[in-house]
């Protein structure tokens, strides 16, 4: 089936581009309010996708960003995946002088760049909703890994249920968000 091409009229509010050509022609980048969702079986890249789309709406859009990520290593593993370093290198011992030069020039780039960075492990869904819209008004995009640990009040995973309070929430946000959600197998039969 041949992808649907989104049509942009004079007038609406800036899309924001997310640096794949192919992406961005058939949807002409993300309009505000919009919930896109990334969903894969785990260890598929989803992680890597969301932080080329961040990297690439703060420096090369120039734009600002959100990033929330679980876990207090948001800006390494950022700063790795900008210089295209792998961190076990650094945590061997066994980075070189060029590794070094190469991480330098990441972290000045990311230093400039209009990127919040918010580290969570689990906490209540209002609670998030609250923060991302104090976070998002001078951002263009709001991009989530890994949304399950985001729960509800009393921590029932009811995710259709977290997914229709979000989407409530962003329908009135003046940016997109971006979330990734791994998709579990029930069934491990071929």
């Amino acid at each position: 089936m041949p992808a649907k091409r989104q049509h942009i009229s004079p007038g609406q509010p800036e899309r924001t581009k997310t640096g794949f050509s192919e992406l961005d022609e058939i949807t002409g980048g993300f309009a505000p309010g919009e919930l896109i969702i990334v969903a894969s079986r785990p260890s598929m890249g989803r992680t890597s996708l969301l932080f080329n789309l961040a990297t690439h709406i703060a420096l090369v859009e120039n734009k600002g960003v959100a990033l929330v990520t679980p876990g207090k290593d948001v800006f390494p593993r950022l700063l790795a995946f900008h210089a295209r370093f792998n961190w076990a290198k650094l945590l061997c011992g066994e980075a070189t002088s060029e590794d070094w030069q190469s991480l330098r020039r990441a972290g000045q780039a990311l230093g400039e760049a209009n990127i919040t960075t918010c580290d969570y492990k689990h906490f209540d869904l209002g609670y998030f909703i609250f923060c991302i819209e104090r976070h998002c008004e001078n951002r263009r995009c709001v991009i989530i890994d890994n949304f399950e640990n985001i729960m509800l009040p009393h921590r029932r995973p009811w995710k259709n249920e977290k997914c229709l309070q979000l989407k409530d929430a962003v329908r009135n946000m003046p940016t997109p968000m971006i979330i990734s959600l791994p998709l579990w197998i029930e069934d491990h039969s071929p």
